[in-house]
C-alpha cells in the first residue's frame, strides 16, 4: 500500500493525462482512474506509467533544425525552408513551423540527412 503523498501524485498524474489530446493516452488514463477508484494502487500506477510511455512529442520543423544545429535561429530556419533547402519525408514542407512527427526523415540540401 502506498502513502498519501504517492496517491495524491498518482491522481495528479491521471488528471494531467486525461487532458491529453491523444486518444490512446486518454483511454489509458481512464483505465488508471478506474483502478484508483477501486483502490488498486499498483495497477493504477502501472497504467499511468503505460500512458506516459504512449505520449508522442511532436516538434515543429524550426525547433528540430535548431536542435540539430542546422540553423542558428528560427529566422534562418524560415529562410532555408521557404527557399526549398529542406525536405521532410521526401517532400517540401508547406510551412517552416509545421509539426514533424517522430521518425520523420529530414533532408537538408543535398548531403545532410537525419531522423527526428
Amino acid at each position: 500500500m502506498t502513502n498519501l503523498e504517492e496517491r495524491r501524485q498518482l491522481q495528479a498524474d491521471v488528471d494531467e493525462l486525461l487532458r491529453s489530446n491523444q486518444i490512446n493516452v486518454a483511454t489509458m488514463a481512464t483505465t488508471a482512474q478506474k483502478f484508483l477508484k477501486a483502490r488498486n494502487w499498483k495497477k493504477a500506477k502501472s497504467a499511468v506509467e503505460a500512458a506516459k510511455n504512449l505520449i508522442v512529442v511532436n516538434y515543429t520543423l524550426n525547433e528540430v533544425l535548431v536542435r540539430e544545429k542546422v540553423c542558428v535561429s528560427f529566422a534562418e530556419c524560415r529562410r532555408l525552408t521557404e527557399n526549398g533547402g529542406v525536405k521532410v519525408n521526401g517532400s517540401r514542407p508547406r510551412a517552416w513551423n509545421m509539426k514533424v512527427p517522430p521518425g520523420s526523415v529530414v533532408h537538408i540540401g543535398k548531403d545532410k540527412t537525419f531522423t527526428v
